[in-house]
């Protein structure tokens, strides 16, 4: 039998002992060219089809058993050493090919020896054992020229260039990188062609020529995909979700990523999958997503230790360490940036060390020690200023001016954001260009010169809403948003302090609820249909999830405690797999389309005479007001501080949390009832007594801002009594999501749902069931065990009117999971959200229903 056709026989047959039953039957085609052949087709195909290489290693360890020739024992740990490196075990990888070489050497075979260097490179290299790999890479080199085999001398060019890249070493890189592109193309080899250009275009991103790196990775995806190599093509893909990170394309690289790390899935590769962990988490803290980035992270770096990938770690380190220091928990900040800061030092790379003593600069800022933060800054920007990248000297520049600016040296500081603005619009860094031109609208005003610092936060905001639009998910978009509101809420206070109230209102609802009024159209104009195997996967957790909820009330309180673990432990995966499908779906330009800017004459036409919209915002810790009538526009400046506000609502929760008790407070209700009174009172005499006076008599429509979420503005009692005794009184998160809302056509008439669900904590709801229904006599009814939440579903949809009456619980950590208890068991807000409902009025009567941040 001809040795290629054997070989493809052992490697199509997926069982170990069927293996071992062929070679044993056709022992005497067991030999040196079989061994051959095996590795050959291993080298075909280990970066595609990672299983079908490791099959050719368990092929040749059984040959190797059968046959006790030393050219095939050789072979055999050789091919097994590629195999290793596929499961991420490069230690081991390392171990048999330095074995594999040593034994071609010994059997005089010199080519064959230097071909096992051109793996073990590449495993040393990832383990950080920079030398050693530079070492192999320099012998191999010698055998291969003297030899005038192209392609091996090729590979080795390619592996010497990662080594350098991964040294922070760009020009080195790119030297190796195009010398081994040049040997490939000279060869005609179009597999390790895609390689070296996907190689070459990382090294040319990290040098900040994005075009050059951008046309070759174009070049290298479309080989990988028609060539069939699927790791190739998922480094590739890794490699552009990079460049739109740098470029600040975040939709773009949400979408790579995620396409990436399930490539690494499918072909079983857990370093690679553990390292596009690491993509996903850098994004996520990009996008303002930190706690859940500090989870990934936490999650990742213990395992990137255990297979000695010491380059990554140091990389998951120092992003942990800026996750961290978002969060506030700076003694875990310290200690990650420290340990990466020395990880990089051992594998030679000054510039990453320089970079994570950026971080601890800013860490040291945010403690108060300027002086420290100061020298830090200054001493990593020294070093940076040596580097190849340079993106890393506008880091060092940011720092510098930020801690500048905090300490009180505001010139300083101008000069270097006046410098920054130029050099990171050139260098297509739009996060720090906008970042920067932030900071200068702010000394601007500082410094008194208002129509300067205008143009400079309308020029951030400008940035904002160009990174932002192309996000796909409204988890991403909202996280983006929020952590970069400042130029819409400084151009806001500009405006005011103007006296410009129009302009100020215009720029805080582009500011506020964006998110959720994009969200409204993409649900009514989204397919609930969805291929995608992953969806499956949520679907089928989403069911899973449930039925540990229907069991959590059936559960003794002993075993409540697992349950719960459980629960929570399958919540967090579901929130993972939605982040994934959310980050591989494409809603590009969806909140440009999507998105309409406030008409403040549509506004006040909506409202007529009879309504008023109270609108909150926050300045400098005190909450002020604007006033919207079909007539004008005033604004109520310094209501009250924030503190004594917060300070009111954690007294009011407190009286109302006391009715809870029931028959055991009952002897007490008067006097609580004038203790909860005192506080409406109060909070009404804070914030509504002035906007009231503009207001009149009309109807109210409240946007609250921060805390103020947490008032019940109804329930507010003035001289005349609570509030909606004498007005209606509506709740918007913006004025744009009312204004969409309220102008949609109102339904003449429609049969209501009323569905109630009671236990001893809350006796009456059959009772509020009842009272409703006689008011409502065609009303369907459920109570009991018929209000389930498979009955909901069958009913809500054709509802004109829903009222649903049980227990309520809100969940600050993860406000999706908050949820109302039916008969089986919990139901979340990401399960009532997902249906599409007609209804005029939903009631939600529970606890915990109004409760929001």
């Amino acid at each position: 039998m001809e040795p290629k056709r054997f070989a493809q026989k052992l490697i199509d047959e997926p069982n170990a002992r069927g293996r071992r039953k062929l070679i044993t039957a056709h022992r005497k085609f067991a030999d040196v060219s079989l061994a051959e052949s095996l590795t050959e087709k291993c080298f075909e195909v280990w970066a595609s089809e990672p299983t079908v290489a490791r099959r050719a290693s368990h092929a040749l360890t059984q040959l190797s058993a059968i046959n006790r020739d030393p050219v095939i024992a050789a072979h055999a740990e050789w091919v097994q050493g590629i195999a290793l490196i596929t499961r991420g075990r490069l230690a081991d990888a390392s171990d048999r090919l330095e074995a594999a070489g040593r034994a071609f050497i010994s059997l005089g075979l010199e080519h064959l020896a230097g071909r096992t260097m051109v793996a073990r490179l590449l495993a040393v290299a990832m383990l950080g054992e920079y030398k050693v790999a530079k070492a192999i890479g320099t012998s191999a080199l010698d055998i291969f020229e003297r030899h005038s085999d192209e392609l091996a001398a090729g590979k080795i060019e390619l592996n010497l260039s990662n080594v350098a890249a991964r040294r922070g070493r760009y020009t080195d890189a790119k030297q190796y990188g195009q010398r081994a592109l040049t040997r490939f193309e000279k060869i005609k080899d179009r597999e390790w062609q895609a390689m070296a250009e996907n190689s070459l275009a990382n090294t040319y991103a990290d040098l900040n020529d994005f075009r050059s790196a951008e046309r070759l990775y174009r070049d290298a995806l479309a080989s990988a995909r028609g060539l069939g190599m699927t790791v190739t093509e998922a480094e590739i893909e890794a490699s552009l979700g990079n460049l739109a990170v740098f470029r600040g394309s975040y939709g773009s690289a949400l979408n790579y990523f995620e396409s990436s790390r399930r490539k690494y899935e499918d072909l079983g590769m857990p370093h690679q999958s553990a390292i596009a962990d690491l993509e996903i988490a850098y994004i996520y803290a990009e996008l303002g997503l930190y706690q859940e980035a500090f989870e990934i992270y936490a999650a990742t770096v213990p395992k990137l230790r255990s297979r000695h990938l010491r380059a990554e770690e140091a990389r998951a380190r120092a992003n942990f360490g800026h996750a961290s220091e978002k969060l506030g928990r700076y003694r875990k900040a310290d200690s990650q940036l420290r340990a990466a800061a020395r990880l990089f030092e051992n594998e030679g790379n000054l510039s990453e060390r320089a970079l994570a003593e950026l971080s601890l600069a800013r860490l040291e800022a945010n403690r108060g020690n300027y002086d420290r933060a100061l020298e830090y800054a200054r001493r990593a920007g020294d070093m940076l200023s040596e580097s190849d990248n340079p993106r890393h000297a506008l880091h060092a520049q940011w720092s510098e001016a930020e801690i500048l600016r905090t300490s009180g040296d505001i010139e300083s500081s101008a000069q270097i954001y006046r410098k920054l603005i130029r050099s990171s619009a050139k260098l297509e860094q739009r996060g720090i260009q906008q970042a920067a031109l932030n900071a200068l609208g702010k000394v601007a005003v500082l410094q008194g010169r208002g129509a300067a610092a205008v143009k400079r936060f309308e020029e951030a905001a400008a940035i904002v809403e160009d990174l932002r639009a192309p996000l796909p998910g409204e988890e991403f978009r909202m996280a983006f948003l929020g952590e970069r509101l400042e130029p819409f809420l400084n151009l806001a206070q500009i405006h005011t302090k103007a006296g410009n109230f129009t302009d100020a209102l215009i720029w805080i609802e582009r500011a506020r609820s964006r998110t959720l009024a994009e969200s409204i159209v993409a649900s009514r104009t989204s397919s609930s249909e969805n291929p995608d195997p992953l969806f499956e996967k949520l679907s089928a957790r989403r069911e899973e999830l449930n039925w540990l909820y229907g069991r959590f009330d059936d559960t003794d309180a002993t075993d409540r405690k697992g349950l719960s673990k459980n629960i929570h432990k399958l919540e967090k995966e579901i929130s993972a797999l939605q982040r994934r499908v959310a980050g591989s779906s494409d809603l590009s330009g969806l909140a440009g389309h999507t998105h309409s800017e406030l008409d403040i004459s549509k506004l006040q036409k909506r409202l007529g005479k009879e309504r008023a919209l109270i609108e909150f915002v926050e300045f400098d810790g005190h909450f002020s007001a604007f006033v919207i009538t079909d007539a004008a526009i005033s604004f109520i400046e310094c209501l009250a501080s924030r503190t004594e506000i917060e300070r009111d609502i954690e007294g009011l929760r407190f009286q109302l949390s006391s009715f809870k008790y029931g028959a055991t407070v009952a002897p007490m209700a008067s006097i609580l009832v004038r203790r909860t009174d005192a506080y409406l009172e109060r909070l009404l005499d804070k914030l509504l007594a002035r906007p009231l006076e503009q207001a009149g008599s009309r109807a109210l429509v409240i946007v609250p801002s921060g805390p103020l979420n947490y008032i019940p503005f109804h329930a507010l009692r003035g001289a005349g009594g609570y509030l909606i005794e004498s007005r209606e009184v509506v709740i918007a998160p913006g004025a744009v999501v009312w204004l969409g809302l309220d102008k949609r056509r109102k339904r003449k008439s429609g049969r209501a749902l009323l569905m109630g669900f009671a236990d001893e904590s809350i006796p009456l709801v059959n009772a509020e069931i009842d009272a409703l229904g006689k008011l409502m006599p065609e009303a369907d009814r459920f109570t009991g065990s018929s209000c389930s939440f498979a009955e909901y579903l069958r009913q809500a949809p054709g509802a004109a009117f829903i009222h649903l009456a049980c227990h309520g619980d809100f969940r600050a950590e993860d406000p999706s999971y908050s949820s109302l208890h039916l008969a089986e068991g919990w139901v979340t807000a990401g399960d009532v959200a997902r249906q599409k409902l007609n209804a005029e009025l939903v009631t939600l009567s529970a606890c915990d229903t109004g409760i929001n941040k």
